[in-house]
């Protein structure tokens, strides 16, 4: 797993007031210079270096505009913009070589006029148009290169850099926000995003707040000067930047909506965001499009109802761009200005609600994990959401633009899908390291408030679950005096051919001798299987006393089922663990010897060297290659509830022995206490997961990815956490009083699912049932 990820410190910054500490990567360029003169292709270019940018004036100090961006790979190509006034439009030549190279190239611009639009009197669009952008698009570079230019006749040298091929060992980090606006904090986030080392900045609408307007063409001019003082570096690098359009860069801040002329055309785009068409050359018209990074990344500009709409041909576009590049493009990463899960305003808002009906099932289809969104003037960390829902592989919408924009008040911190927000101004620096993400969130001092990652191995942070609400319902017997308990879920592919094909299977107990088996195809409406109950007679060695059955699986090389039973008989002081097994799923019978003799119990309080007398509960049994394994919670004494969780081996079932590593699990945190009892258990992937309880109610997460006896390894903070002194947990039941056990755990395509048990009728004595509830865990796997 990746380290590229930084802890939250402080990152000086030269010409920022109140800086200290240090906490950046290490940019990949240097700035060594080479004392050079530079080519002169004309008379008028001077030989005169300066390598000091703050003291140039005139023709030293380099165009009014300068902006790079690529409208092509970013590893072979990169675009030039720089703008000029009528005192220097004769030269509009860009030279440039390979930094340490002696061979220098030339190569003629576009020029045009800034900006035109109908909307502007004649007079107005005059004015607008004196100044004159020039355009140049450098093809043919090799990547991870460091290249020299010069543009016009401006003495001043620049600096660029194309990136890397692949990020498998050469990370790509850049900047992502919105909603700049002019001025001191726009400036003091472009220099805290260059010494963080940013390689380019990913910027989502709302620039210079012109609204389209020539009469706001001095902010455009002043934001132009903005960039061209902080987004290049005291050697003289240059930052390119990547952008898509926003609401502030329509004629009067309006949608294409609101006009009675409009036309999906170039022509009437360009007229009604005439900066944004003319100043910018991605996305270009019309206005969304895709830039793509070798075959690492996709970074996909769409319009969000500023100048095209989001039905229509655009999403035909998208469906289309993402469908060919789904399999073969490591990082999809769309931005946009609106966001479909907004900080600030209304998440049920008209706008928001068509974008999240209309884009996320496409980003969601095609392998989208994080999203880059704006607007709402705040800093805003989603939950990784699928299908409306917080979801171990859902996608991360970051955001909400306010890279210079005051902030507003945030609104929606409690929302179902937040994971952070605030009222804040900020940055977000965005790091690719092979198949991982890492993102964190930096104010205009530089500072690293919040942090989170994607990654593909097991996350080591999150706890956060959630009861989805079509399972806060009770599924069980109607009479609140009958418990209904489960114990294991299943798939149904997994559990033999007396098992529908496909869904799940539940294990859940209803009583004494009461075992039964339920069938889902999508974990929220059961019936229960033909065979039901596969356990209603009393069975040895418990005549008379309780028993239950705690696992199910198939054995498909002796085609047939074994169960792992718990009982209980006070008179003879057993508190053990016993096997059955059944050719159907409805006959059982104790498991036997060569000389037909019951096994049972093949686990008792002597099995284990910890325990003192106390019970022992069988929990979970498995095969790996020729042995088999028991999996149990042993209690240490007899009257404390002090829980450890051990392991019997044996290659035949008759004959089991105490495992060398036991204990394998027990109390190791302050939060646990004095216990560690497994609760549900299930393999995935060759890694094992299990929910644990520790004695104050509270239950934990864990994995071993080196087999049952492995290290067992959990998070440092319960995942399911009751109150303090035994209250109810923060976790609402639905019609259920309380919360009491989560025992049944499964790693299905919609994520982690738990079943549960919860009191209902009034208290612990009576009335248990059964709740059907799916928690969710927000990063997928654990520690």
């Amino acid at each position: 797993m990746s380290t590229i990820g930084r802890t939250m410190g402080i990152l000086a910054i030269a010409g920022v007031a109140g800086l200290s500490g240090h906490a950046q990567a290490q940019p990949h360029w240097s700035g060594e210079g080479d004392g050079e003169s530079w080519p002169q292709k004309e008379a008028t270019v001077s030989a005169t270096l300066d390598e000091n940018p703050g003291e140039l004036r005139g023709a030293e100090e380099g165009p009014p505009g300068l902006l790079l961006t690529w409208q092509q790979d970013p590893t072979t190509t990169m675009t030039i913009d720089w703008h000029t006034d009528p005192a220097h439009e004769g030269d509009t030549t860009v030279r440039y070589k390979e930094f340490d190279s002696d061979d220098w190239q030339y190569i003629e611009a576009d020029s045009f006029v800034y900006a035109q639009s109908k909307h502007w009197s004649e007079e107005e669009n005059k004015e607008v148009g004196q100044r004159t952008i020039h355009r140049v698009e450098l093809t043919g570079l090799e990547p991870r290169t460091k290249y020299r230019f010069q543009v016009g006749e401006f003495e001043r040298k620049y600096k660029f850099e194309t990136v890397q091929e692949d990020i498998e060992d050469d990370p790509l980090i850049f900047g992502a926000g919105g909603d700049t606006d002019t001025g001191s904090v726009f400036r003091n986030l472009n220099r805290a995003a260059v010494e963080f080392g940013v390689q380019f900045i990913v910027l989502g609408g709302d620039f210079a707040y012109a609204d389209g307007l020539a009469e706001h063409v001095d902010r455009w001019h002043q934001w132009f000067e903005d960039v061209r003082e902080t987004l290049i570096t005291e050697e003289g690098k240059v930052i390119p930047v990547v952008l898509s359009i926003g609401n502030h860069e329509m004629v009067n801040n309006d949608p294409y909506i609101r006009y009675d002329d409009y036309e999906q055309t170039d022509e009437w785009r360009s007229e009604h965001a005439p900066y944004f068409y003319s100043l910018f050359a991605f996305p270009g018209q019309p206005g969304y499009n895709v830039l793509d990074f070798n075959d690492y990344l996709s970074l996909v500009s769409l319009d969000s109802r500023h100048s095209n709409p989001i039905e229509g041909e655009q999403l035909a576009w998208l469906k289309s761009t993402l469908e060919g590049r789904a399999d073969s493009f490591t990082h999809i990463i769309p931005f946009f200005h609106v966001p479909l899960y907004p900080s600030v305003r209304d998440f049920e808002g008209t706008l928001n609600t068509r974008l999240r009906d209309k884009w996320a099932p496409v980003f969601e289809e095609h392998g989208v994990r994080l999203v880059l969104e704006h607007h709402d003037h705040a800093h805003k960390r989603t939950k990784p959401i699928r299908a409306e829902q917080v979801h171990p592989e859902g996608i991360v919408y970051l955001g909400d633009g306010a890279w210079g924009r005051g902030p507003r008040s945030v609104n929606n911190a409690d929302k179902w899908y937040m994971a952070e927000a605030q009222t804040q101004l900020h940055g977000w620096l965005v790091t690719l390291d092979g198949e991982d993400i890492y993102y964190e969130a930096f104010d205009e001092n530089g500072n690293v408030f919040d942090e989170g990652a994607q990654v593909s191995g097991p996350p080591m942070d999150s706890t956060a679950w959630q009861i989805k609400p079509e399972h806060e319902h009770i599924h069980g017997p109607e009479d609140p005096n009958v418990r209904a308990w489960p114990f294991m879920l299943e798939e149904a592919s997994k559990m033999g051919p007396h098992t529908p094909d496909e869904g799940y299977i539940l294990l859940y107990d209803r009583g004494t001798r009461q075992s039964r088996l339920a069938h889902s195809t999508d974990l929220v409406n059961w019936e229960d299987l033909p065979q039901s109950p596969i356990l209603d007679e009393v069975i040895e060695p418990w005549q008379g006393h309780r028993a239950w059955f705690r696992h199910i699986l198939y054995d498909a090389e002796n085609n047939r089922y074994l169960a792992v039973a718990n009982g209980s008989n006070p008179e003879v002081g057993i508190r053990a663990v016993g096997l059955f097994e059944s050719e159907d799923l409805e006959s059982w019978a104790p498991l036997t010897d060569d000389e037909g003799e019951s096994v049972n119990p093949i686990a008792t309080v002597d099995s284990f060297e910890v325990s003192n007398g106390g019970r022992v509960y069988g929990v979970w049994l498995g095969r790996e290659n020729e042995t088999w394994y028991l999996l149990c919670q042993v209690e240490q004494t007899s009257h404390a509830h002090d829980y450890v969780v051990g392991v019997l081996t044996s290659e035949d079932l008759i004959e089991w022995e105490e495992s060398s590593a036991n204990p394998v699990f027990e109390p190791e945190l302050d939060w646990e206490g004095n216990a560690t009892r497994a609760q549900g258990v299930t393999e995935h992937e060759g890694t094992y997961w299990m929910i644990y309880a520790i004695q104050a109610g509270s239950y934990g997460f864990a994995r071993s990815d080196d087999g049952i006896e492995g290290d067992w390894r959990r998070h440092d903070e319960p995942v399911l956490l009751r109150e303090e002194m035994g209250g109810r947990p923060p976790l609402d039941m639905g019609n259920l009083e309380d919360f009491f056990a989560p025992t049944a755990l499964l790693k299905t395509p919609k994520g982690w699912t738990i079943m549960a048990a919860g009191i209902s009728g009034g208290g612990i004595s009576r009335g248990w049932q059964q709740a059907e509830i799916t928690l969710i865990n927000a990063w997928d796997d654990t520690r």
